[in-house]
């Protein structure tokens, strides 16, 4: 018998629930430490992307079998599987995940356990705004071949990604803005009209970003 549907099957049923199921529970039990919600929802748009670009690409290259394109075919359509996997362990992190505040009073510990926090925002906040465009392009060019060129479902599709991309930006932008100060307590980037990511002091104490 073909090893190939084997390892297709293997990849379908076992590796990929596999994967889903690690990443969901690590989610679930806070893991890694440096992930939050939005880690997994960025988590979830790349790999789902990159699963369906991998996936159309296997399938239109349609190479026969001996030729020297149909292992890359097969490889393609692996890492398409295990992608997506990968797309659904951090979509039921989304829901998974525990966000654990803190509650204790602030220490010169927990002032380096906060400015992680601040830092991984900040982090997600500029990857979300690089992404943009590349994101919007992927999601267009995995829907153009399933529903052919001029179709208007891609172009749904492409818009409700976008819209999707921008909502969850605001959303990060927002909770940046209102991440309050380890020392003060009060917001650490004042308004609007501040600096922004680029604030290297509290707006309020002056604490300087990322200090003890």
């Amino acid at each position: 018998m073909d090893p190939e549907p084997l390892q297709l099957l293997f990849t379908l049923f076992v590796a990929t629930p596999s994967i889903a199921a690690a990443i969901g529970y690590a989610a679930w039990k806070g893991r890694p430490k440096s992930f939050d919600r939005e880690s997994y929802v960025l988590g979830f748009v790349a790999c789902i992307l990159a699963s369906g670009l991998l996936l159309v690409y296997a399938e239109r290259m349609q190479a026969d079998v001996g030729t020297r394109q149909y292992p890359l075919q097969v490889a393609c359509s692996g890492l398409g599987v295990l992608l997506f996997g990968a797309a659904a362990g951090c979509g039921i992190g989304i829901f998974t995940y525990r966000f654990r505040s803190l509650t204790r009073e602030p220490t010169m510990d927990d002032y380096q356990e906060q400015w992680r926090t601040y830092k991984r925002l900040r982090s997600n906040f500029l990857l979300m705004w690089l992404f943009y465009v590349p994101v919007c392009d992927a999601a267009f060019l995995v829907s153009l071949p399933v529903f052919g060129r001029g179709s208007s479902i891609s172009i749904i599709i492409t818009a409700t990604v976008a819209f999707a991309w921008v909502g969850l930006f605001l959303r990060l932008a927002r909770r940046l803005r209102q991440w309050n100060c380890p020392r003060c307590h009060r917001t650490f980037e004042y308004g609007w009209k501040g600096k922004g990511i680029f604030t290297s002091n509290c707006a309020n104490c002056g604490l300087p970003r990322y200090s003890n």
